[in-house]
């Protein structure tokens, strides 16, 4: 095992880059609900809900 494995994110990026890192993937999540959200409306417009 290489002392590489044995590192962690923090170890690699700065507390600013966690931090931005962490808040795009919320952003790229919020989006993919919205879309969801938005093709689930649609379904249910078109009378094709559950």
């Amino acid at each position: 095992m290489s002392e590489y494995d044995e590192m962690s994110n923090a170890d690699v990026f700065t507390a600013d880059e966690l931090y931005e890192m962490d808040r795009d993937a919320e952003y790229r999540l919020d989006a993919e609900d919205e879309a969801r959200y938005a093709e689930l409306a649609e379904a249910e417009d078109r009378g094709e809900g559950r």
